[in-house]
């Protein structure tokens, strides 16, 4: 939950960061946020979702984060549990690498 809230954090960073007012940037986040949420698994199971939408889930990186919280909390098998943390881990340092890059070289809501 960590590194997924942690990921959602510097993803938000990066957006709010050039946005000039609030409104835009809640607008913007649900924008992200609620598809991301709708396609992680988390409401509709994958297994049953057409195959276009499927391969959209599956590069969902919430997709992942969701499912290694299902597999600690279930005390699964944990053979996907490497595959989900290694793909949250690689998201949070995207956006976090993201973030500083943005966060390093522009002034808040500036956007030109």
């Amino acid at each position: 939950m960590f590194v997924v809230a942690f990921a959602l954090t510097a993803l938000g960073v990066c957006i709010a960061w050039l946005m000039s007012s609030t409104q835009g940037f809640h607008a913007i986040m649900n924008l992200f946020l609620m598809p991301m949420w709708f396609l992680s698994g988390a409401l509709f199971p994958a297994e049953g979702a057409l195959g276009g939408l499927k391969w959209v889930m599956r590069l969902n990186p919430l997709t992942y984060g969701l499912d290694a919280l299902r597999q600690a909390m279930y005390l699964g098998d944990g053979s996907r549990l490497a595959i989900s943390l290694a793909v949250s881990v690689v998201f949070a340092g995207v956006m976090f690498a993201l973030a500083s890059v943005i966060v390093g070289g522009r002034v808040p809501g500036d956007l030109q």
